[in-house]
């Protein structure tokens, strides 16, 4: 999980260090909602759905980069539940509770977004997004523990909207975030994924700091 974020950021980097301009850098958390997540019409999510997501996010943007504003972002996202709750029963298959089987959703995600400045304070920005989704599936009690792990490949398409504003000489920022992913390679290991993909809708709400140098 490191490297992935690892590359991704050293890709974020190459692509800011590639051009020269006035620079300005965001940072802040992020918190959303899935709109629509595939995984909640799958078979394992019985007792729980995706809905609410957080993570941060980082932007770098480029005034003049190619004689078009361009922002690079960098979101994390993380969300999880219980999918399922498995009954236990004893040495005479009588039931004596339940076990929760749990699955998490990490997204590392990369946004070019084209800058568009709408008013003084406030832009607005659209672009491609690429995407490492983990999927995770633990069920764990003393005598058995299961864990499976599903790396996929997302690409889609985000927009962007946000309001700078200064306050006691810190620039701060708020915004809106819509961003549509869908899976386009997956890390099978073996298993058969004929019948299992991804896509994914996200709204998140941003805010942090800005810096310009």
């Amino acid at each position: 999980m490191k490297k992935n974020t690892f590359n991704l950021l050293f890709l974020l980097l190459m692509g800011v260090s590639a051009v020269s301009a006035q620079s300005q850098l965001q940072v802040g958390p992020n918190a959303g909602l899935f709109i629509l997540n595939s995984e909640n019409f799958k078979p394992i999510t019985k007792t729980g759905n995706f809905i609410i997501n957080y993570g941060f996010d980082i932007s770098f943007l480029k005034d003049r980069a190619y004689n078009q504003p361009i922002q690079f972002d960098y979101s994390f996202v993380y969300s999880k539940i219980v999918a399922d709750k498995i009954p236990i029963t004893d040495e005479r298959m009588v039931n004596i509770g339940t076990i929760n089987l749990y699955e998490s959703l990490m997204f590392n995600t990369i946004d070019v977004l084209f800058i568009k400045e709408w008013k003084k304070s406030v832009s607005i920005g659209h672009g491609p997004s690429l995407s490492i989704v983990n999927r995770t599936v633990k069920y764990n009690r003393s005598d058995f523990f299961l864990e499976d792990r599903l790396m996929a490949l997302n690409v889609g398409y985000a927009g962007t909207a946000y309001l700078q504003h200064v306050i006691e000489n810190q620039k701060v920022y708020v915004g809106l975030k819509v961003r549509y992913l869908y899976g386009l390679l997956y890390d099978a290991r073996g298993r058969n994924l004929s019948d299992y993909n991804q896509h994914f809708i996200t709204l998140s709400l941003m805010a942090g700091m800005t810096y310009s140098f």
